[in-house]
């Protein structure tokens, strides 16, 4: 494509088409079909094979989610009903996830202490200068919540520098789904290490970026290398360390 934004074709070099449309790559297709195969050189025999390879795959278009033929995966049946289960579970926690946000009064101002294991004494006290929603989705926190909260400490106030991120634990009742993973142990290893508490509320109502709680980016970044084989169900045998089910949806609507 050219400065201009008008499309160039690869193969002739003229302007209003690309190599896929060419008309003149199917001349000369059919130039080199015509020769006596004794008499076709090297890029005629090129020209044949490259041109029927590209009608074979047209005509066996097979979905890279599922792989049925006869579909590809921008249509694929299977992927919208799987994106729109996942889809409703990350809507419905981001919407929990504010809401506990203005239960615990925790939002840009809070006064906080970090109680996580991984905190230096000296640095545990401080306030919250910003909020990292793009960290905030059911696609990383049903394993654990990311680190989401920008603190200032109070010894090193004004200095950007020394800016720490924390984050909170997960509270108890969240109607998480069963494969929600659990506390236990180690297993949300990040809200132990960098969790804090509130000591001082902000005033006002903690409210995300327009559009944020119904974003679908990250469920759509989450099903880019995903396949339908990973989708358990009775017929294929899968284990449920594949599910989504990470949000219990009708209890929390």
């Amino acid at each position: 494509m050219s400065w201009n934004r008008t499309v160039t074709c690869s193969a002739c070099y003229q302007t209003g088409h690309n190599k896929r449309s060419c008309p003149r790559v199917k001349e000369r297709y059919e130039e080199a079909l015509a020769k006596p195969e004794e008499d076709r050189d090297y890029n005629d025999r090129m020209r044949i094979e490259r041109y029927e390879r590209k009608k074979q795959s047209a005509k066996v278009r097979k979905c890279s989610y599922c792989d049925e033929q006869g579909h590809n995966r921008r249509s694929c049946g299977q992927l919208k009903e799987h994106m729109a289960h996942v889809v409703k579970q990350e809507a419905a926690f981001r919407d929990a996830f504010v809401k506990h946000l203005n239960k615990l009064g925790l939002g840009v101002g809070s006064l906080v202490q970090g109680t996580g294991t991984s905190i230096e004494e000296r640095d545990r006290t401080g306030v919250v200068t910003g909020i990292r929603w793009n960290n905030v989705s059911i696609i990383t926190a049903h394993a654990q919540l990311e680190r989401f909260l920008h603190v200032q400490p109070l010894r090193v106030f004004g200095d950007p520098r020394q800016a720490l991120m924390f984050n909170i634990s997960a509270p108890a009742e969240w109607p998480t789904g069963p494969q929600w993973r659990s506390d236990q142990g180690n297993n949300r290893w990040q809200e132990d290490y960098y969790k804090c508490e509130v000591l001082g509320s902000v005033g006002a109502t903690v409210k995300p970026p327009s559009g944020w709680v119904n974003d679908t980016a990250a469920v759509k970044h989450f099903f880019q290398d995903r396949h339908s084989y990973q989708w358990p169900k009775e017929s294929n045998g899968q284990s449920d360390y594949w599910s989504c089910d990470w949000w219990n949806i009708q209890e929390s609507s």
